[in-house]
């Protein structure tokens, strides 16, 4: 990447919020080191060691990036008059005006959720968001197109401002509206229902308002969030599956459009850069499996209990069930899509794949944890099925 002399005053705004923030501050970290020459400023309301600035009509910098998500805080008039720089990655669409926006990946994430809760065996989906906030209605429409298309059926239920103030919960108040608003619903769905929300803030509600009629999760509604927001997801009872964005890059992307518009003058930024799901998070809210052939679901949760800690033949398997071989093969790969051995490697990796994204543990370590005789055999399989080493998986 190029050099150049003239330093760059930059602003970040980051205010408390999604805690996926710093992931995206991060992002737009590592790249003004690799740049060499912006300088950056931070207005936030929580301590970092970046210069602290506020951004306002006084602030003289060369470009701004906003990431207060539902904290809106920079007055996006005198930005528009100032003539500084803005790149808009707040997840909103209309904070800024004019300003080129980052954005996540709606069909993305559609296609990620809809092939989860598709893989848990239900036939039943609904989502849960807000009507009038553009990106979550065109997410929603996407994922109840991939379920049709998928000879599956999907409930929207979309509420208002006649159901809420806001597209988002900020009070006591709303908190309650949302609830009664969800309960309404759910009324209305025939169980077990897989359940798509627009945010992991959502997601919870679902379950609070499942508790209070007495449903269960993820018997009766298998739930899952997006953004992988940790303190939500994993403060939630039970735990909750999710899609995490790429926030990192999400931020560097961000940067780099920032960059160029101050120092190409010719440079036309797109007016929106969708950023995807990076990968899906599973946890307890989606621990389901609902297969017509009992015999099958029974095989599947005996693998998915016993293959992430140990080595797993088909016969094992077959051991468990009264069923001969060709008929066992024959009904499991007609109820799953695909054979049973694979379904053992795809639920070991997974295994795998998880440690690596929530443990600091060596790779030997995994290796042994999951019952592989070696770390260059787990490797082996690794690579030959994801095309990579764990090493760059973890750090991608």
């Amino acid at each position: 990447m190029p050099k150049f002399s003239q330093d760059l005053r930059i602003g970040v705004a980051l205010q408390s919020g999604p805690s996926y923030a710093v992931e995206i501050f991060h992002g737009i970290v590592d790249f003004s080191r690799a740049v060499g020459n912006w300088q950056l400023e931070v207005d936030s309301d929580f301590h970092f060691g970046p210069r602290p600035v506020s951004l306002d009509s006084k602030w003289t910098g060369d470009g701004i990036i906003p990431l207060s998500g539902e904290n809106r805080i920079l007055d996006a008039a005198w930005l528009k008059d100032s003539g500084i720089a803005v790149v808009n990655a707040t997840g909103w669409f209309d904070e800024y005006p004019g300003a080129p926006i980052i954005f996540w990946d709606d069909i993305q994430i559609a296609q990620l959720a809809a092939e989860h809760l598709v893989s848990l065996g239900l036939d039943r989906f609904a989502y849960f968001g807000p009507e009038r906030f553009e990106p979550a209605h065109r997410r929603a429409h996407t994922f109840q197109q991939l379920l049709k298309k998928a000879g599956k059926s999907c409930q929207l239920f979309e509420w208002t401002e006649q159901h809420m103030s806001d597209v988002v919960v900020r009070s006591r108040k709303d908190w309650r509206n949302a609830i009664n608003f969800i309960q309404q619903s759910l009324k209305q769905l025939e169980l077990p229902t897989g359940i798509l929300a627009n945010t992991d803030v959502t997601a919870s509600l679902v379950t609070q308002a499942a508790e209070e009629m007495g449903l269960r999760c993820p018997d009766d509604l298998a739930i899952m969030g997006i953004w992988n927001d940790k303190i939500v997801c994993e403060s939630s009872q039970p735990p909750l599956t999710s899609i995490e964005i790429d926030y990192h890059k999400f931020g560097y992307d961000a940067a780099t459009i920032l960059h160029r518009m101050i120092t190409e003058p010719n440079f036309q930024a797109p007016k929106i850069t969708r950023s995807g799901g990076r990968k899906l998070i599973p946890r307890e809210s989606t621990d389901y499996l609902s297969f017509d052939d009992e015999l099958i679901a029974s095989a599947l949760r005996y693998i998915r209990q016993h293959a992430p800690l140990r080595p797993m033949s088909v016969s094992e398997v077959i051991d468990q069930i009264p069923m001969s071989r060709s008929s066992f093969t024959a009904r499991f790969k007609n109820a799953v899509g695909h054979s049973s051995k694979t379904e053992i490697t795809r639920v070991r990796l997974d295994q795998v794949k998880k440690l690596l994204q929530q443990s600091d543990w060596t790779i030997t370590r995994i290796a042994e944890e999951c019952g592989f005789d070696s770390s260059q055999d787990l490797s082996r399989l690794f690579r030959k099925q994801l095309g990579q080493t764990p090493s760059e998986y973890r750090n991608t």
